[in-house]
């Protein structure tokens, strides 16, 4: 082959596909891609053109490794591409790059060099560490974790519970009515403490059993037994007997006493004639169950 031959020549390419062949880079799909194309190299111009299409047709790949397996040889350097508008593109032989190895270094003429080694620091180097920039959203995070939280809507409730249900001496200490005896009361306040806690009796609760057990007792019932028996089945609240109440002699004589002195002896408001009889006619039918 003379010595003027073009670029292009069997000798360049042969040279070119036999270091292509040895370039653990390439696959084999991009090898048969670069052998394509350089069959088609024109000799004169030292440019081939064939299209994708023809590439994969004699490949037997898909056009689009084909596309990928010619960018990949343009990237390494096996060939140079020229893109003009309105006609295809066009592809010369270049001039590849030296197969690079994990533990070598490329310098920008092209020139293998081999690794630097690193070298660790010593003390009297006086190599000073790049500055951290911090960001001052962890110390405000680390701000919030600190600050006390507001307690949630159940603590909120359980500790109203815990205050406002009073304590069982607190609540054995009210005023209860004449006949209801005291360690009755403490018995009724203890039950309803071991029920739980929405259970409990509160002052205000506590003061509503009270003035019931104070009506029934008016009406002659026992606020005692009440009181027991609403302990003995387990019952949360206070519930008026079915039966009506046993009246001894004495406290018919005793509630019709106090009917006359209210409605007779003029303790009581002024009334018409007919509320008065009414009034009168109730003490009558009182005085003749006696």
């Amino acid at each position: 082959m003379p010595l003027d031959s073009p670029p292009s020549g069997l000798l360049v390419r042969w040279k070119l596909a036999t270091q292509a062949a040895a370039d653990p880079r390439l696959s084999r799909v991009d090898l048969a891609a670069l052998l394509v194309i350089l069959d088609h190299m024109n000799n004169a111009s030292g440019e081939a053109w064939p299209s994708a299409e023809t590439v994969a047709a004699k490949t037997g790949a898909s056009v689009r490794s084909v596309i990928r397996s010619r960018l990949r040889l343009v990237a390494l350097g096996y060939l140079i591409e020229t893109a003009e508008r309105g006609k295809p593109n066009r592809y010369r032989i270049g001039t590849p790059d030296a197969y690079v190895t994990p533990d070598t270094v490329v310098a920008p003429d092209a020139h293998v060099i081999q690794p630097l080694t690193p070298v660790s620091p010593t003390p009297d180097m006086g190599v000073t560490r790049p500055l951290t920039p911090v960001s001052a959203e962890p110390a405000y995070r680390t701000n919030l974790k600190n600050q006390p939280k507001e307690p949630t809507k159940k603590k909120r409730a359980r500790d109203t519970r815990s205050v406002v249900g009073d304590s069982v001496s607190e609540l054995v200490d009210l005023e209860l009515p004449s006949k209801l005896k005291r360690e009755v009361w403490q018995a009724y306040v203890e039950h309803r403490h071991r029920m739980g806690k929405k259970k409990r009796l509160t002052k205000s609760s506590a003061l509503v059993c009270i003035e019931l057990l104070r009506k029934w007792a008016h009406q002659g019932y026992d606020p005692n037994e009440i009181a027991l028996t609403s302990i003995a089945n387990g019952w949360q609240g206070l519930f008026e007997p079915s039966k009506p109440p046993v009246q001894s002699l004495a406290d018919k004589v005793r509630r019709a006493a106090e009917d006359f002195a209210d409605y007779q002896f003029g303790s009581a408001p002024t009334v018409d004639a007919k509320t008065a009889a009414t009034l009168n006619e109730r003490a009558a039918r009182r005085l003749g169950d006696l």
